[in-house]
């Protein structure tokens, strides 16, 4: 009586097509799994931008600023949250800088944060007490910083020449760099503090309430979606 059953080189065969197959598939479920964090994300962000419009009203049209000394814009929107994970994004995590101190009112580590304000810097390199650096773009202020350091041209959303261009908050990048960058905003200088993690993008929320996913070189190639007024 003759047996039925595979030869070694028909199992090798069959192992190197399923292989294949999920070299093939497991690049694409990865990516779908991603896809699902980036909206779970994008709503985080909606959520955000919607309770930073809600302290908005109730204070008179004045936009929050990025620090308050030991507080942050997180800090002040928190009693419109109330929900410690709204702030974490799914897929950044922990920044990587290693930071252990607890926000203040939140309770969450800082470096926790998945998520920044819109601050606009450049660096001033000449010696002397001009150098450092200097927040004169998007809404970043810092009332601990000496004029012009601290200079912002706008204080309240009606203001806003362009509200559904202007960034106001969105996805942190994971890449160390300046500390007030990482946490709480951007650099519009250059594309590398900027998010890509979310499928090569990142989600911002906009000054008119809107929310939507950037790729990372469309957002550095768009100076103005990051500025508060025109150049």
């Amino acid at each position: 009586m003759r047996r039925l059953g595979f030869t070694l080189i028909e199992l090798l065969v069959v192992i190197a097509i399923i292989a294949i197959l999920a070299a093939i598939l497991f690049p694409v479920f990865a990516r779908a799994r991603e896809k699902a964090r980036q909206a779970s994300c994008l709503s985080n962000c909606k959520e955000l931008c919607m309770a930073t419009l809600m302290y908005v009203d109730d204070n008179d049209d004045a936009i929050p600023w990025c620090y308050y000394g030991r507080y942050t814009w997180c800090c002040v929107i928190f009693p419109y949250v109330r929900n410690q994970q709204i702030y974490v994004c799914p897929t950044h995590g922990d920044n990587g800088l290693g930071v252990t101190r607890v926000e203040p009112v939140i309770g969450i580590p800082i470096n926790t944060y998945g998520y920044g304000w819109n601050i606009g810097t450049s660096w001033n390199d000449q010696p002397g007490p001009a150098q450092g650096w200097y927040y004169t773009d998007g809404l970043g202020y810092r009332p601990d910083l000496p004029w012009p350091q601290c200079y912002r041209p706008f204080s309240r959303l009606g203001q806003l020449p362009q509200p559904a261009e202007t960034v106001m908050l969105g996805d942190l990048s994971a890449i160390p760099g300046v500390w007030c960058q990482l946490i709480y905003g951007y650099t519009t200088d250059t594309g590398s503090l900027l998010p890509a993690y979310h499928n090569d993008g990142g989600n911002y929320a906009f000054c008119d309430g809107h929310a939507k996913w950037l790729s990372a070189d469309s957002a550095c190639a768009q100076r103005r979606l990051f500025t508060a007024y025109e150049d």
